[in-house]
């Protein structure tokens, strides 16, 4: 049978220390997980390169850099320690090491993107008819890849 998951699955994780490689097995600290983290998003996408040349006939491309932002947003909570370290990593501009998975981090097979982000944004929603959250985007800034726990 297939391995399917809905997003209640998911885990959204904060480190304690930052990650020193890419693996985030070996981070020296602890990855807590986000109990207030809402609709996650995690991106992958590669830049891409025009090589083409005058003998070309059709465009031709090259994929370059990748691109693997997380995004989402979070239940307001000042008291909460996921709350606390994104908001002190966007004031201070520091790395906070993060973990998007596809279920708890210890897992055996447990996959999905870890590395140390910055917090480009941190945005307090305030709607009229509805609890208050945070939007916020992180975008790779150390050590970033998929991680697959293994036994």
């Amino acid at each position: 049978m297939a391995d399917k998951r809905t997003g209640l699955d998911c885990k959204l994780y904060v480190g304690t220390a930052l990650l020193t490689s890419a693996d985030a097995s070996t981070q020296s600290g602890s990855w807590v997980e986000s109990t207030i983290a809402r609709d996650v998003t995690t991106g992958d996408e590669k830049a891409e390169a025009d090589i083409s040349s005058r003998g070309s006939t059709y465009r031709q491309r090259k994929t370059t850099l990748k691109d693997a932002p997380i995004e989402g947003e979070l239940v307001y909570d000042t008291d909460d320690y996921t709350f606390q370290a994104m908001r002190d990593a966007y004031n201070n501009n520091t790395e906070l090491a993060m973990a998007a998975m596809d279920r708890g981090i210890t897992t055996v097979g447990a996959q999905g993107l870890a590395g140390n982000f910055e917090i480009l944004s941190f945005v307090r929603n305030e709607p009229l008819e509805g609890g208050v959250t945070i939007t916020f985007r992180a975008v790779p800034s150390a050590h970033t890849h998929w991680y697959t726990k293994g036994t």
